[in-house]
């Protein structure tokens, strides 16, 4: 399973956490990919189910503790500085079209 910037998965739970360490993700708790480390690290934060960033305290998770899920990537743009523009809005209808 190769995650890449942008992807939303679901985070299993911690392997391991260092003595001392705070828990920043719950079990079952969807995440964006924010930033990849090319040997398994990711770069992620919590996220709500518009793909909207709920927290600026992300964390570094493992490919083993990630699933990742089927649905379409996260512009880049929502994701936090320095990863992306920080920009939540959510995209609405161009004018002169409706939501069905």
């Amino acid at each position: 399973m190769r995650l890449r910037t942008g992807d939303r998965a679901y985070f299993v739970g911690y392997d391991y956490l260092a003595l001392g360490s705070e828990e920043i993700f719950n079990v079952g708790q969807i995440v964006v990919i924010a930033d990849v480390d090319g040997e398994g690290a990711y770069k992620c934060f919590a996220i709500d189910d518009a793909g909207r960033v709920i927290s600026m305290k992300g964390d570094t998770l493992f490919e083993e503790e990630l699933l990742r899920l089927p649905f379409p990537r996260i512009p880049q743009t929502r994701l936090p500085y320095p990863f992306g523009d920080g920009n939540n809005e959510i995209e609405r209808p161009r004018d002169g079209t409706r939501p069905l």
